[in-house]
């Protein structure tokens, strides 16, 4: 698969943009879990994405199948794994520059 705009490919980016850029909630998120294991968060916000995105797909689809079905397919190719990794990226960053 391509890469799109350095993300692993379109449906990556897209997903991110949509529903994860520039949400703080997430940075609440993960400020409750400062100290836990580094690999134990990234399995836990990995699991919230991918939570998130079904969740979403539920409220905005639920009308019919077959836009449900058309969602799902393209779901299907989301690395929720790089956008968990890039949010707590992104809240390191952005505490990293509050402390400094």
């Amino acid at each position: 698969m391509a890469k799109y705009n350095g993300w692993h490919n379109y449906a990556t980016w897209r997903i991110n943009l949509e529903l994860f850029d520039n949400d703080e909630y997430w940075n609440e998120v993960l400020e409750d879990m400062e100290g836990d294991d580094p690999d134990d968060i990234q399995y836990v916000m990995t699991e919230m994405v991918e939570e998130y995105v079904d969740e979403c797909l539920n409220n905005q689809c639920c009308d019919s199948s077959l836009v449900r079905s058309y969602a799902d397919a393209f779901i299907a190719d989301v690395s929720y794994y790089e956008i968990a990794k890039h949010l707590i990226e992104a809240y390191e960053m952005e505490k990293k520059y509050q402390n400094a």
